[in-house]
C-alpha cells in the first residue's frame, strides 16, 4: 500500500499515548490482512501506542488472528459478549488509554502514516476535539458496470468519504466516517455511543458515529477534516450486489427513523406518516423505472438508493408498532 504523502514533522510539544481501537465480528480473514497492515504503521518519536480489538462475541477464527499478531503489535485484546456494533465501541472505550482515540474498522487498511497525520493534527488543531480522514474502497476485483453507473448515489454503502485536500471543519451535512475517526481521548470518554444504532449481528442499521458526532458538535465541539489521513476500505465481492446495495439502503432509512424517534407518536400520527412514506416510496419507484429504461444510465442510481431509504423508514415505524 502506497503511503499519501512525504514524513512530516511533527512539533513534540509534549509525549502522547495513541489508542488504535477496533470491533471485529466474525471477520477474521479481513481482519488478518488489518492486522498485518498495522505492522506497516509509522511511529513518530515522543508516541507510544496500543492497539485496541474488541472481540464481539465471535465465533469464527478471529481468537486464533489476535494470537496470531499478539508477539507484534502492541495488541490489548478485549471480549464484548453484548451483541452490537455500539456495545463493542462502548467496551473499547473503557479500555482504551490514549490521549488520543483513532477507530477504525476490520475490513481496512490504514495508511502507514494515517497515525502520524492524525497525531500531528491534533497537535497543530488544539480547539479541535476530533478529526476524519479519506476513507478510499479497495476492491478485490474490477465491479460490475452497474456499480459504477450508480456510484454518485451509492458510493456511501462501499463508506468513500473524499472531502478534497484542505483542511475544513465539519458540520451538520460532513462528518467523519468509523472507518477513520480519531477523537481526544478525555473527549471520548465523556461520550458514549447510543447502543440502538450500530449493526447487531446481520442487521443493517448503523450511523452510530454520526450520531455521536452529532451530539458532540451540538455540545461546541470543533471537527476537522485530515486529508493526508487516509485509510483503504476493501470490498469484497459478495458485497457487490444490489441485495447488499438495497439492504445497506433500507439500514440507513432505518437508522434516521430510530434517531427521528419516528413510530413514538400517536397511532394517527403514525398512520399518517406511514401513508406519506408509502406514497414517496410508489413515487421513487415509479422515477426508477423510468430512469432504467429511458434516462441515461447514471440516473437510475439516485431512486434506487432512494427506495432501499423509504423502505428502512416504514420498516422502523412497522416495528415500533409491533413492539
Amino acid at each position: 500500500m502506497e503511503s499519501t504523502g512525504e514524513t512530516i514533522r511533527i512539533r513534540m510539544e509534549a509525549n502522547m499515548f495513541v489508542t488504535v481501537a477496533i470491533c471485529t465480528w466474525n471477520r477474521a480473514a479481513l481482519l488478518n490482512q488489518c492486522l498485518q497492515q498495522m505492522t506497516q504503521l509509522k511511529i513518530p518519536d515522543g508516541v507510544q501506542w496500543e492497539l485496541v480489538v474488541v472481540n464481539n462475541n465471535c465465533t469464527d477464527t478471529t481468537d486464533s488472528v489476535l494470537g496470531r499478531w499478539a508477539s507484534k503489535l502492541p495488541l490489548v485484546r478485549v471480549l464484548e459478549r453484548r451483541q452490537g456494533k455500539s456495545h463493542a465501541l462502548n467496551a473499547a472505550i473503557e479500555r482504551a488509554r490514549g490521549d488520543l482515540i483513532l477507530w477504525t474498522d476490520d475490513d481496512v487498511l490504514v495508511d502507514p502514516l494515517w497515525l502520524t497525520q492524525h497525531v500531528a493534527a491534533a497537535r497543530e488543531m488544539p480547539e479541535a476535539s476530533f478529526f476524519g480522514g479519506p476513507i478510499r474502497p479497495r476492491f478485490e476485483n474490477r465491479p460490475p458496470a452497474w456499480i459504477d453507473e450508480a456510484w454518485e448515489y451509492i458510493s456511501g454503502t462501499f463508506a468513500e468519504l473524499e472531502l478534497g485536500d484542505q483542511n475544513l471543519r465539519f458540520d451538520d451535512r460532513t462528518h467523519a466516517f468509523g472507518a477513520n475517526f480519531a477523537i481526544r481521548g478525555d473527549v471520548q470518554r465523556s461520550y458514549r455511543y447510543d447502543t440502538r444504532l450500530g449493526r447487531v449481528g446481520e442487521s443493517d442499521i448503523r450511523c452510530e458515529e454520526t450520531e455521536l458526532q452529532c451530539r458532540m458538535m451540538n455540545d461546541g465541539h470543533q471537527g476537522y477534516w485530515v486529508p493526508c489521513a487516509s485509510v483503504d476500505h476493501i470490498i469484497p465481492d459478495e458485497r457487490l450486489t444490489h441485495d447488499y446495495v438495497r439492504a445497506w439502503q433500507v439500514g440507513i432509512g432505518e437508522s434516521i427513523g430510530i434517531l427521528k424517534n419516528e413510530g413514538a407518536e400517536s397511532r394517527s400520527s403514525w398512520a399518517w406518516r406511514k401513508l406519506l412514506l408509502h406514497s414517496r416510496l410508489q413515487t421513487a419507484a415509479l422515477h426508477y423505472v423510468i430512469a432504467r429504461h429511458l434516462m441515461p444510465s447514471d440516473r437510475w442510481g439516485k431512486y434506487y438508493a432512494r427506495i432501499g431509504f423509504l423502505q428502512g423508514r416504514i420498516r422502523r415505524l412497522n416495528r415500533i408498532r409491533q413492539s
